[in-house]
């Protein structure tokens, strides 16, 4: 069965049955199918449509999205400060190289600037935060009206990346062998239709593809066909960053992984409190005795009722005390497991705390970022190669 008919991919469709990005999509189907459904469900939730999958939209809801402060903290964290490019001596040789050393290192701090790097740091970090994986892809860029020539530094989208490998078990697990990227175009530039990250539809898109090889690349254009051209680079001009490694694994974790569970039960929980406190404020009036038509609804009304009638608000008897600790439960719960301590959530600094207590308390976050600088480091320096 193909992959798009079991709606996992049916908001991200790649053309006909018969194209070629079509059919290399659907190749990929057991790999992928997880990897872009959890995309999609992290991007989702950061955007905080976290309502999607359940309840009725006529319905009142409550969404506090704690995903996306989560995200943005992390990515803050991480990248606020953008980076610095520094270029080692090397040992092997006992020539100096300061002054190489130095061009060098002008010569990508200019390249950068003209990718605006904190802008590319930051893409860099929230595509990792919320998917797990970023996918950084450096070309040749001629035709900038401003800039002169250049390498040029984008941050793919996750899910248009199908990266390929030399096995399913052991080292070859990491190796890749080719990558195929697709590139969704516009049919006469409009773009209108256009929802959200994966959400776009077929009848206003056409896909083009590119598969990279060390030595080759193959083009798949839906006008001109599948096309070859050799690589003048000798390798994958791609660089894949996991935003946190996993043993064993070629692809990164998420730091939604593992609050998407709890932010779901937290909306949840939080609507039916306000359910309660909306049939409170509104509540059902019971009439016993008399007929409703010879009542009159308003303020400042008056009712005379039969001598055995009766007239009551349905109470609730329980209270929302239990409900509120849960809530605060959930919530503390979040902040343990992702890592982001409330106080970098909130502006309520004690101006007299040590910088050690301070530390202390940021050190969920500061040990992510720990290994964070290594990723995104080494990342770095791939990106910094190629250029």
């Amino acid at each position: 069965m193909p992959l798009i008919s079991r709606g996992i991919l049916a908001s991200t469709p790649f053309g006909g049955s018969d194209s070629n990005v079509y059919q290399l999509v659907t190749s990929t189907e057991v790999e992928n199918a997880s990897r872009l459904k959890k995309y999609r469900e992290h991007m989702r939730f950061y955007q905080g449509k976290h309502w999607d999958h359940t309840r009725d939209v006529n319905e009142p809801f409550v969404t506090m999205n704690y995903c996306r402060r989560f995200v943005d903290a992390q990515v803050n964290f991480l990248m606020k400060g953008a980076f610095v490019t520094t270029i080692p001596d090397d040992p092997a040789t006992p020539a100096k190289e300061d002054d190489d050393r130095e061009f060098v290192r002008l010569m990508l701090e200019r390249t950068w600037d003209k990718n605006r790097r904190g802008l590319v740091g930051f893409e860099m970090a929230q595509m990792g935060s919320i998917t797990g994986d970023v996918f950084a892809r450096v070309s040749w860029e001629d035709g900038d009206p401003i800039e002169t020539p250049y390498a040029r530094v984008d941050v793919l989208p996750s899910q248009y990346v199908f990266p390929s490998f030399g096995g399913p078990h052991g080292v070859d697990r990491k190796r890749v062998n080719s990558v195929l990227v697709l590139f969704p175009r516009f049919k006469n530039g409009d773009a209108s239709s256009t929802n959200s990250f994966g959400d776009m539809p077929s009848s206003n898109v056409v896909w083009f593809g590119e598969r990279w090889f060390a030595d080759r690349v193959i083009e798949y254009d839906p006008e001109r066909g599948e096309r070859e051209r050799p690589n003048p680079l000798g390798e994958i001009p791609i660089v894949h960053i996991p935003n946190y490694p996993v043993a064993g694994e070629f692809y990164g974790r998420s730091d939604l992984d593992d609050l998407i569970n709890l932010q779901r039960e937290y909306n949840e929980k939080a609507t039916d409190i306000s359910d309660v406190i909306n049939y409170h404020g509104s509540p059902v009036t019971i009439v016993k005795g008399a007929k409703l038509t010879q009542l009159e609804r308003g303020a400042n009304r008056m009712w005379g009722l039969p001598e055995n009638a009766e007239v009551e608000n349905l109470s609730l008897n329980g209270e929302l005390g239990a409900s509120m600790e849960y809530l605060q439960t959930i919530k503390k719960a979040m902040h343990e497991i992702g890592g982001v301590p409330e106080i970098a959530l909130t502006s309520n600094l004690n101006n007299r705390e040590t910088g050690a207590s301070v530390s202390m308390r940021y050190m969920p976050m500061l040990e992510s970022r720990q290994v964070k600088v290594q990723t995104y480091g080494t990342g770095l320096r791939l990106i910094n190669r190629l250029i």
